[in-house]
């Protein structure tokens, strides 16, 4: 499982972590907890305190009375703390780290972002390189290969692919638009049968007609 960012932050600085959940470091909290959830309560009210501001002004006597009787004294007297290097470069640990893989065209996407690397002094070419993002405190952005720091400014905007002329023939973005189609002649205008038309005629005005002219149907 990969470590968070502050587990990342302390592992870099040397510091061992101990999580909330282990005994280690629940013990020595739980048992103070325990004492002062049950003694602070009777030494407030034997002390007649019933108010937050006389609460606050007795608790810094309290706790230097309840340190010089349950207090142990250290192993060892000298401080634990490591002091840090001058050359520590706090900007690369306080910060956000992802990592990303270069596209061909030399560009890291990040949030939205789109970043153009420039070239290196030892590489011309990032391309298909795995770098790491570094997002710092005040929201700008690092890119860092292998401990470099590397050039990078805002890639262009995208621009439309040009392709090469294949078999004689010009490229998609080069070619004329085609023709525009001829517009087709007007549809003649459908004459409708005069009211004397057979057609208009009902079933018993043309029974004689019929009989008269057998061919007609």
């Amino acid at each position: 499982m990969a470590p968070t960012q502050v587990g990342r932050v302390l592992a870099e600085l040397g510091i061992e972590s101990i999580p909330a959940t282990s005994p280690q470091a629940k013990g020595r909290i739980e048992r103070s907890w325990r004492t002062h959830q049950d003694r602070l309560v009777a030494e407030l009210r034997l002390a007649g305190v019933t108010t937050f501001e006389q609460a606050n002004a007795f608790l810094p006597g309290y706790l230097e009375h309840y340190r010089a009787r349950f207090g142990v004294p250290p192993t060892s007297a000298e401080s634990a703390y490591v002091p840090l290097s001058p050359a520590t470069d706090l900007d690369r640990l306080f910060c956000c780290k992802y990592t990303r893989k270069v596209a061909s065209d030399k560009t890291v996407r990040f949030a939205g972002q789109v970043l153009q690397l420039l070239p290196g002094r030892d590489r011309l070419s990032f391309a298909r390189a795995v770098v790491e993002v570094h997002q710092r405190l005040d929201g700008s952005l690092a890119v860092v290969y292998q401990g470099t720091l590397l050039l990078h400014v805002p890639a262009p905007a995208a621009a439309r692919p040009i392709r090469t002329a294949t078999r004689g023939k010009l490229a998609p973005s080069a070619q004329p638009p085609p023709p525009l189609p001829p517009p087709s002649p007007p549809r003649p205008k459908r004459r409708q049968p005069s009211l004397h038309h057979p057609w208009k005629q009902s079933y018993e005005t043309m029974r004689p007609l019929q009989r008269s002219f057998p061919w007609i149907a």
